[in-house]
């Protein structure tokens, strides 16, 4: 049967926030899709079919962390793995997935390559500059602290003649 178990919608807790522009990591997506799913599959469900967002909790890095030490997937295979938008490249850095992944991996002690420094790129400024502004303004609705957190954990890790921003 194509029906029951467990179906995980994933989205991360630094990206569940109401100015996300992807309409699949707000909350109203989970639970309006919660609703679709259990009405449609309402007739085949013997167990019921369990709807979970495994990943609200967590962020980028944790989610990286998990795989390594819960699913036993190696750096090398999570390096295989791709999040750029960037359709002929892998790791174009130019895009924000890019600067989100090189957090993720940097936070993890994962080194990889990436055409132009991810860190470096507009969608990473304008983060970090909303970042900062977070703070002074102690508002993380945005931006929550956790996300702070986790970039700025892997910004601190540069050497400081690759990263201008004060932090």
């Amino acid at each position: 049967s194509m029906c029951g178990g467990i179906v995980w919608l994933s989205a991360l807790s630094t990206e569940m926030h109401p100015y996300a522009k992807e309409h699949d990591k707000s909350k109203t997506f989970y639970e309006i899709t919660s609703n679709l799913l259990s009405y449609i599959l309402e007739e085949c469900l013997r167990p019921r079919t369990i709807l979970m967002t495994p990943f609200d909790r967590m962020n980028k890095s944790a989610i990286v962390t998990f795989a390594l030490t819960h699913l036993g997937v190696t750096k090398e295979e999570l390096k295989l793995t791709s999040s750029c938008y960037d359709g002929i490249k892998n790791n174009c850095g130019y895009c924000g997935t890019c600067f989100k992944r090189w957090i993720a991996m940097t936070n993890n002690d994962i080194e990889e390559e990436y055409d132009t420094n991810p860190w470096e790129n507009s969608y990473a400024e304008k983060s970090v500059l909303g970042m900062i502004q977070a703070m002074e303004l102690n508002h993380f609705e945005h931006y929550t602290r956790d996300r702070i957190d986790e970039t700025l954990y892997a910004l601190k890790k540069l050497d400081s003649k690759k990263y201008n921003f004060k932090l």
